[in-house]
């Protein structure tokens, strides 16, 4: 809800109204790669669905209360998903969290390698709020 995106500091106030982006994109950097690759290495192949915003997103970050996680460790220590998720959180759960937020109004789509070597070396819009020009 709106109520609790204010209590968790996820409303953006401006001098006009409040907005939210709820659009995104995920990148991540080599040890945080490296880190889901030792965990696949670990409990691979999942069998147990995950959800890239609960399951893995919530870890990440410096914030010390996570909400999901500590519902999480009151459940069903038996089922193999929480089992899993636990793993994930004990993996990941120290690693560091960075946002990028781009312009409203702009949509890239980086679904696919050939998306992505596009965007990163021929979209001249992209690369300038990127950074990369």
């Amino acid at each position: 809800t709106v109520d609790l995106m204010r209590s968790r500091g996820a409303v953006i106030n401006t001098e006009k109204d409040e907005k939210v982006y709820s659009d995104s994109a995920f990148w991540f950097d080599a040890p945080l790669t490296n880190k889901l690759i030792d965990l696949y290495k670990e409990i691979g192949p999942l069998d147990v669905e995950m959800c890239i915003y609960g399951d893995l997103l919530t870890c990440l970050g410096e914030r010390e209360d996570k909400h999901y996680i500590s519902k999480l460790y009151s459940s069903d220590e038996e089922k193999k998903d929480v089992k899993v998720k636990k793993q994930v959180y004990q993996k990941l759960g120290k690693t560091d969290l960075s946002i990028l937020s781009l312009h409203q109004s702009k949509f890239y789509h980086l679904g696919t390698t050939q998306e992505y070597l596009h965007g990163l070396t021929n979209d001249k819009c992209l690369r300038m709020e990127l950074n990369l020009e």
